[in-house]
């Protein structure tokens, strides 16, 4: 049952447009898969994991995965999405990756699919950018810039709040 929901929603999150993205940001590339819109939000100096949201655009014609996320700062990453519980409870499990069907875009945002960082070495600041390094199962890897904003205004931008 979770599996089914979890499939459900990774299959809505692909309707979602680039046009709810967070901000402008840039765009990278490898192969067909373009990632736009990479943000986080700045974390506090003993954080051990924080989230970043991404738009992913496949414009070729066939699907691809997202399998992996490094960041020099970070010991680890992983891939969480909600799942509801047979009590209707919602919470985030790891997934072992991030697909995105051929011709459609995905896009990562706070209260869906995510990408967390783990074991954080530091913190950055709104306003800091860093770079992290995205690998997809066919078109390899791409690296992306990631803008890092200030907290409060974050959650008065997410098309949830």
């Amino acid at each position: 049952m979770r599996i089914l929901i979890l499939t459900v929603f990774l299959a809505l999150a692909g309707s979602v447009s680039a046009a709810f993205a967070h901000h402008d940001g840039e765009r990278s590339a490898a192969a067909n898969m373009v990632v736009s819109h990479a943000w986080t939000v700045e974390n506090a100096a003993n954080a051990h994991a924080n989230a970043v949201y991404l738009t992913l655009e496949n414009t070729g014609e066939a699907g691809d995965r997202l399998v992996d996320a490094e960041v020099d700062f970070a010991n680890g990453s992983s891939f969480r999405a909600p799942v509801m519980d047979e009590d209707g409870n919602y919470s985030m499990s790891p997934v072992a990756a991030i697909g995105v069907p051929a011709g459609e875009s995905v896009t990562l945002q706070p209260g869906g699919v995510q990408i967390v960082l783990e074991d954080l070495q530091g913190e950055y600041r709104a306003g800091d950018h860093f770079h992290m390094t995205l690998t997809f199962e066919k078109a390899g890897s791409v690296e992306v810039e990631v803008l890092v904003e200030d907290l409060d205004e974050a959650e008065s931008d997410t098309p949830s709040s």
